[in-house]
């Protein structure tokens, strides 16, 4: 599992740190707007499911018959993790 630095998620708007005696972290905004996709993209950056996701795509392969299998996966899982956030639970 990767180490998460809270530096990382507040450069993406999505932790506010205080300092000081009580010092810490609290959400950058209401959980209602802070997607699943946002957080992952946050830690890892953009979501890819496939090397010919990436952009740019490290495929080299000009023709693959599997590419809309991909195109489309990689918009379903996208469109669902953006659309899912902290809020639902």
């Amino acid at each position: 599992m990767a180490v998460v630095r809270p530096a990382t998620l507040s450069k993406c708007g999505l932790v506010e740190a205080f300092r000081g005696k009580r010092r810490g972290y609290l959400l950058g905004r209401e959980p209602k707007d802070i997607s699943l996709l946002a957080i992952i993209e946050a830690v890892q950056g953009p979501l890819a499911l496939n090397r010919c996701q990436e952009t740019p795509p490290r495929c080299d392969k000009t023709e693959c018959s599997y590419r809309s299998v991909w195109d489309d996966l990689q918009e379903t899982v996208s469109n669902r993790l953006a659309a899912a956030s902290l809020a639902d639970q």
